[in-house]
Parts: C-alpha cells; sequence; structure tokens
C-alpha cells in the first residue's frame, strides 16, 4: 500500500488539479504569510529521473512564494539562493515557507517562516492520520497515477538525501 506525504513536492502538484485541494493549499499559503491572494502554481517540476530535485513556486499578483521541505535537518542554502534570484529579478514581494518535519516552535523572520510537525495533515506520517485530520484531502491525494507516484517517490529520495 502507498504511503503518499504531503511533504513532497509531487504531492503538491497532484492536490493542485483539483479545485478543492488547490483551494486548500491556497488558504494555506495566505494564512502563513498573512495574505489574500490567489496563487498559480509554476512549473519548476522535474519529470525524469537525475539528482535534480522540484521545487515549489507560487506566484500571484503581489508575491512569489517558494515552498520547500526540511527533512530532517538539510540545508537550505539552495532554497537561500533561489530567493536571491527571485529578488533580484522581481519587483514582487519573495517569500520561503519551510516545513520542518521535527519540533520546533513556529517562526518567521525576514519573510522566511519555518513551520515545525505539528498535528495536522501536512505532518500526517501515515494514510490512517492523513484520512483523519481531512479525508477529501486525502481522498484526492490517492488518486494520484502510479508514473507520478514514481517521480514522488525519487524526490522522497532526493529529499532524504
Amino acid at each position: 500500500m502507498r504511503n503518499i506525504s504531503l511533504l513532497n513536492p509531487y504531492s503538491i502538484y497532484h492536490l493542485w488539479q483539483y479545485e478543492y485541494s488547490k483551494d486548500f493549499i491556497n488558504n494555506m499559503i495566505n494564512s502563513i504569510i498573512k495574505s489574500n491572494d490567489n496563487y498559480n502554481l509554476l512549473d519548476f517540476f522535474n519529470k525524469s529521473i537525475n539528482n535534480v530535485r522540484s521545487y515549489l513556486i507560487f506566484e500571484s499578483n503581489n508575491n512569489i512564494v517558494l515552498i520547500d521541505f526540511n527533512l530532517n535537518g538539510r540545508n537550505i542554502d539552495d532554497d537561500l539562493g533561489i530567493i536571491n534570484f527571485l529578488e533580484s529579478t522581481s519587483n514582487k514581494k519573495i517569500y520561503l515557507i519551510m516545513f520542518n518535519n521535527f519540533k520546533g516552535i513556529n517562526s518567521s523572520y525576514n519573510n522566511i517562516y519555518n513551520i515545525f510537525m505539528s498535528d495536522n495533515i501536512m505532518f500526517a506520517d501515515n494514510m490512517e492520520k492523513e484520512f483523519t485530520y481531512d479525508k477529501k484531502i486525502a481522498d484526492i491525494l490517492y488518486t494520484m497515477s502510479d508514473e507520478l507516484y514514481k517521480l514522488y517517490l525519487h524526490e522522497e529520495m532526493l529529499l532524504n538525501k
């Protein structure tokens, strides 16, 4: 049986294809950065098996939001490089939301938001918990195609390096 975590770009990509879960993601971003925008998910997804990670970059009329996942204390220097590039090439406000899969206190500084493990669907570590937290999101999540699931698994490997 598959276990699909939301802490993966391909999970978010898949969810973005459905109106209900798209609204869920849009609302989540807005609640974290205290905004009220409608976002588009930009296509920064690696569709082949190699050593290049995929990135979640959302853009609205006012903001660009990079979402990444800090699994087990991964170095975020690549995220900061992307933020620097976005800041130098756009006049929009740039945000980084980092979901950390370990305990901590949520914090923000200089438009960088660290969100730490809590009891919600983003951090659910198994299918049963996902369905307990939000059945509609979990139902959508587990319609992921086999082809996309292979990319999901490859991304998991890259995220855990």
